[in-house]
């Protein structure tokens, strides 16, 4: 995907994301939804690029940023 596309996609769900809040919801509730959106396409650019060939330690770091962006 080219950077346009992605930015434009990123861009697209966030706004999905705070717009998809009821309203009278926090805005902290509606950063945290999208910090785990941010989260989720690290991840996944993470597996769809690198296929199993990165050090398990950067998953690891993201998969527990998203664990305590969880308990926030």
């Amino acid at each position: 995907m080219k950077p346009q596309q992605k930015a434009k996609q990123l861009f697209y769900k966030m706004h999905q994301e705070i717009n998809g809040t009821e309203k009278g919801m926090d805005q902290n509730y509606a950063a945290f939804r999208c910090s785990l959106v941010a989260v989720d396409e690290v991840l996944q650019n993470i597996n769809d690029t690198f296929q199993g060939f990165l050090d398990a330690d950067i998953v690891a770091y993201w998969q527990e940023v998203k664990i305590k962006l969880n308990k926030l």
